[in-house]
């Protein structure tokens, strides 16, 4: 048994450690100090697929799906309210682009599924390669030890493939 002394003591030093990585302190303050997005409603629902509707602080919606599996489930997260692309199968950009998500809603949508996650695909709403500095502060959220501690082989990201992203992943710039 933990004494509860000894467990908020260990809790203030992971808080203070975390605190100290740029990506995490932004996190910190956007989740903590000013929740983002809302709960999500499931708005649809089969035997494998939940589909939620989360309402962003500036009255914007964004979509998160998530797919159950025999281990946990895999859930698609949206990095873009709307989308610049445009793509004829794709449902995002019908009503254009709007704004990137910052990396704090990006995680919540992961977070406030509570449901046990063990592949992420950045795939819901925007082309994540579009929002790449969020996108990449979300992706070192979720891998950090500090953070959710996420394995990298479970994070996928799909992309329409924007070149000049696409070589900043690949020569891991920001």
């Amino acid at each position: 048994m933990i004494h509860t002394d000894l467990l908020t003591k260990k809790c203030r030093k992971l808080l203070a450690r975390m605190k100290q990585k740029p990506y995490m302190k932004n996190y910190i303050s956007n989740y903590h100090a000013k929740k983002s997005i809302n709960v999500g409603k499931n708005i649809c629902k089969s035997s494998d697929t939940e589909k939620y509707v989360y309402e962003l602080k500036d009255n914007k919606y964004i979509e998160t799906v998530f797919i159950k599996r025999r281990d946990g489930g895999t859930v698609c997260v949206s990095t873009q309210v709307g989308c610049p692309v445009g793509c004829i199968f794709c449902e995002s950009g019908r009503n254009g682009f709007v704004r990137n998500l910052t990396s704090s809603e990006i995680v919540q949508q992961i977070i406030l599924l509570r449901r046990k996650v063990n592949r992420i695909v950045f795939m819901g709403m925007g082309e994540p390669l579009f929002n790449y500095d969020n996108l990449i502060k979300a992706i070192h959220i979720l891998r950090d030890r500090y953070g959710l501690n996420f394995p990298t082989d479970g994070i996928t990201v799909s992309t329409v493939g924007p070149v000049d992203q696409l070589k900043k992943i690949a020569r891991g710039t920001s």
